[in-house]
């Protein structure tokens, strides 16, 4: 908070959940991954028996879903999405652009 500005502040987390930052003016919220694209990545990795770092991830880090949900539940007016992972960034930019 300054002067009555409220800034919400959240990376490097998988829930947000119990967390309340109803009406904040803006929050910066990792948006790491769109969860059927990372999803679909893992599979194919696995298939082919390769390693991916989202296999990890989803289990680390907010989905773009999950922040949206949370914005839009605390009434947030403004989000600058942080921490966008670069294999499903399209995926992130799309849905963010339909929020």
């Amino acid at each position: 908070m300054d002067n009555g500005y409220k800034h919400f502040h959240a990376t490097d987390t998988n829930t947000l959940d119990g967390i309340e930052a109803n009406n904040y003016d803006s929050a910066s919220i990792e948006c790491n991954h769109e969860i059927n694209k990372a999803l679909a990545i893992i599979d194919e990795a696995e298939k082919n028996g390769e390693f991916t770092h989202l296999k990890g991830a989803i289990n680390s880090h907010l989905s773009v879903d999950k922040t949206i949900k949370f914005c839009k539940e605390n009434h947030i007016k403004k989000l600058y999405p942080v921490h966008i992972g670069s294999s499903t960034k399209k995926e992130v930019v799309e849905a963010l652009k339909r929020w």
